[in-house]
């Protein structure tokens, strides 16, 4: 199971849309994540040469200068992730911080949310890595290059033109570059997803959120997959359970009708976390 806690405007939204916002991942709540996560990229592609020997002499020295290009540039800005949208989950259910973080209500859903129309090379997802210190950070970035970035990259080059290569192992950087969390972080356990989308793309909408404009996309899930609705450690507990077991009631109905699934259904949680806001 996979979990997503928001307020409950979200999750009914979610529920009822069959679809989860993803936010341009400049306006995430660590402001330092995606260029810490650069930063531990620059430094391993100075010292990376894994790839000799394993791949196509035309890959390698193409992969060589593309390598050494991205090293001369200004990898490091936080402007180069404007095309990067992220939605979040927790690996830990009913979790203290991120009630108070996120929003008392909590979605739980299988591992195959991501719906069936979206194809691989469209979107990625990964658990985050909480680095203790520079040097894990830089064996963890090194890692990913080696056995992710650097094979997706040569897989994407047998189908696309090899001379586009600086643009695919930048956005691929980038993009794992989002799997670096500060260690303050930890408790959080975060799996994400991340799409990448062009400046133009129509479907980026935008939503207030006091003196700015957020842009997000919407992404379908699988109705199928979400299972529960958990109730946090709020005032009007039992209230908001009853309520929401009526809903769930409604919802079960019309995907069991949609979907030709006899067996689902959605139920209805209440948080065990004796938390008392005062």
């Amino acid at each position: 199971m996979i979990y997503h806690y928001t307020d409950l405007t979200a999750a009914k939204s979610i529920v009822e849309n069959e679809k989860i916002w993803l936010t341009e991942c400049r306006y995430l709540n660590d402001k330092e994540e995606f260029t810490m996560g650069l930063l531990f990229f620059k430094h391993a592609l100075e010292s990376y040469n894994g790839y000799k020997n394993h791949y196509p002499i035309e890959f390698s020295e193409k992969l060589e200068n593309s390598i050494s290009y991205l090293i001369k540039s200004e990898l490091t800005s936080p402007d180069a992730a404007e095309n990067l949208f992220v939605a979040s989950f927790s690996n830990t259910p009913d979790s203290l911080s991120q009630w108070r973080s996120y929003g008392m209500f909590m979605l739980g859903f299988e591992e195959d949310f991501i719906s069936t129309s979206l194809i691989e090379d469209e979107f990625f997802a990964f658990e985050c890595f909480y680095a203790m210190d520079f040097l894990e950070g830089l064996a963890h970035a090194n890692s990913l290059l080696e056995n992710i970035i650097i094979p997706r990259l040569y897989s994407l080059s047998k189908h696309n033109n090899i001379q586009i290569m600086d643009y695919w192992l930048r956005l691929l950087i980038e993009i794992y570059a989002l799997s670096f969390k500060n260690k303050a972080f930890e408790s959080e356990h975060e799996k994400r997803l991340v799409i990448a989308c062009k400046n133009d793309d129509t479907i980026i909408n935008f939503r207030i959120k006091g003196d700015l404009l957020i842009p997000y996309i919407s992404f379908d899930i699988n109705p199928c997959s979400l299972m529960s609705i958990t109730v946090g450690p709020i005032e009007n507990q039992y209230l908001s359970v009853s309520s929401l077991e009526k809903f769930a009631t409604n919802i079960t109905s019309k995907i069991r009708k949609a979907h030709s699934k006899d067996d689902y259904t959605l139920y209805i949680n209440s948080s065990s976390t004796p938390y008392r806001k005062l």
